[in-house]
């Protein structure tokens, strides 16, 4: 027997048990880092829309003002970000300051 169908067997025969199993993915506790700007309360409410925290975090600390603008302009043209004009300077402010390189130790 060839092992395609082999495969096959094994998936015909377990398909009851992997239907009942059921996998549960563990929550993203990740968070915003708190601070007291305006756009700390607008990156909870709009950027969670499309991705987690930690992808923020991820992004060079070496980032400035320009890159941090780049990077919000190009998620205000996802369709599910909803991000205004007016809030990309709050956006910026807040991760330039936080995650980028006006940030304080």
């Amino acid at each position: 027997m060839n092992r395609r169908k082999r495969m096959l067997g094994w998936a015909v025969l377990l398909s009851p048990l992997l239907a009942w199993a059921q996998i549960v993915l563990p929550t993203d506790k990740t968070q915003f880092r708190p601070s007291t700007l305006v756009g700390y309360a607008k990156a909870q409410a709009l950027c969670v829309a499309c991705h987690s925290p930690w992808v923020v975090a991820l992004q060079p600390a070496s980032w400035g003002r320009e890159e941090w603008t780049a990077q919000v302009r190009t998620m205000q043209r996802e369709p599910k970000a909803r991000i205004a004009d007016d809030d990309v300077g709050d956006l910026v402010t807040y991760l330039v300051r936080t995650y980028g390189n006006e940030r304080t130790p």
